[in-house]
């Protein structure tokens, strides 16, 4: 079967509020995660302010990026805007490619080949010096240009940089339909396009609004892959009495994986598309660690349990303390200095009166360690040196930030 790819177009930097629009990087994420499972191979992410409006904001892709892959399960190809701004919140060329030149984890990224009246709003500005200059951070970022067309002449654009060399070949084109000073989103004007792009690209395509379907469709007919999402779209259905029934992603992306599949193809999995884009395949393990998502605890069990010996002693001793904790395999600890509220009044600590001048020992261990180090202590530290000292324990439920395998290990 052929394998169609299928993009979710999540948010938009237009799409007004009061639609079931993502719009903070945690829905952003979750709705990305849920248009994965239902079998979208590429998710495409704008950010919105504050405000809910759209905004070239590179700590919220930074954010969104890594909640996305704290799903060690997903899979789904990154694709980040260049086009997010908005009249209340512009951006810079420099800040429309801020997040693809300084985050990981994205592999594929916008590239409007073009400026045109956006109507009613104002022009969508994409100066030549700008797409050359972002085709060239494409490139050396190793990420996937996907080259909007809005406009037949955006082919010739498109064109005049693969030539200059500021763009790779073969290209992806997108081709966004309906948008009133643009084409419109008819099947003769797709047909154009399509025939008229050089050989051994790939392309999808997309109709604003009521052209949403008819779009897909033909898409799918002329051997094209397909966008959906409430950027482009946000009513479902009009039924016959004319109610609307108002679209999520949801709702987009399932009827995309069954409209694709009762055309007899299959949804293309992240993997798949990578292969047909031409995108490195996908490290999981190296991408969360660039982006630093959090390692996984293991999980605590009976035989997996930590310990903090605490040991109270008079100021200078602490070395001593150490020095016998390790002789029976403490891997380290913590030195705190105790000190009384004033040369009156004693400070209490677990019902331990702590003097001024008093060292606190701290030593994280594993449970089954836990006695022979306390024995250590008391029979190296204590009586060795007939200084007074007291030393307890207590239980630790939750511990991150370790390599708690080998702490875990001291006991082996």
């Amino acid at each position: 079967m052929a394998k169609t790819i299928i993009t979710a177009a999540l948010t938009g930097a237009v799409t007004p509020a009061g639609y079931k629009i993502p719009e903070t990087p945690q829905q952003i994420a979750d709705e990305a995660y849920d248009a994965w499972k239902l079998g979208a191979a590429v998710v495409h992410l704008h950010m919105r302010a504050d405000d809910g409006l759209g905004a070239m904001d590179k700590e919220k892709f930074r954010e969104t990026i890594r909640l996305i892959r704290s799903h060690k399960d997903c899979d789904v190809i990154i694709n980040c805007t260049s086009s997010g701004a908005s009249p209340e919140h512009p951006a810079t060329d420099d800040e429309r490619m801020a997040h693809h030149r300084e985050l990981s984890g994205i592999e594929m990224g916008s590239y409007d080949a073009g400026s045109f009246n956006w109507m009613p709003g104002g022009v969508f500005v994409n100066s030549p010096q700008f797409l050359e200059k972002l085709g060239d951070l494409y490139m050396e970022k190793g990420i996937k240009p996907e080259l909007e067309i809005f406009d037949a002449g955006m082919l010739g654009v498109a064109n005049y940089f693969v030539k200059k060399g500021h763009l790779p070949t073969p290209c992806h084109y997108q081709f966004c339909l309906g948008v009133l000073g643009g084409m419109p989103a008819t099947v003769e004007n797709l047909l154009y396009l399509v025939q008229h792009i050089p050989a051994g690209s790939t392309w999808s395509a997309f109709g604003v609004g009521k052209g949403h379907l008819p779009i897909l469709f033909a898409s799918l007919a002329l051997g094209g892959h397909i966008r959906v999402g409430m950027e482009d779209n946000v009513v479902y259905e009009v039924k016959e009495n004319g109610e609307k029934v108002m679209a999520t992603n949801h709702m987009l992306v399932e009827r995309a994986v069954n409209a694709v599949k009762a055309f007899g193809n299959t949804p293309a999995t992240p993997d798949e598309a990578r292969r047909m884009l031409g995108i490195p395949a996908f490290d999981g393990g190296r991408v969360r660690a660039e982006i630093n998502v959090e390692r996984e605890v293991p999980p605590m069990t009976e035989n997996n349990q930590f310990e903090l010996i605490i040991s109270v002693v008079e100021h200078g001793m602490a070395d001593d303390v150490m020095a016998a904790a390790k002789t029976a395999g403490a891997r380290g600890g913590t030195v705190a200095r105790a000190r009384g509220l004033s040369s009156e009044e004693a400070e209490k600590f677990l019902h331990i009166t702590i003097q001024p001048e008093k060292d606190v020992v701290l030593i994280l261990t594993a449970a089954a360690q836990k006695q022979s180090i306390m024995k250590a202590i008391c029979n190296e530290a204590f009586a060795r040196t007939g200084e007074r000292g007291i030393a307890f324990s207590v239980p630790v439920s939750d511990v991150t930030g370790l390599d708690l395998a080998r702490l875990a290990g001291q006991a082996e």
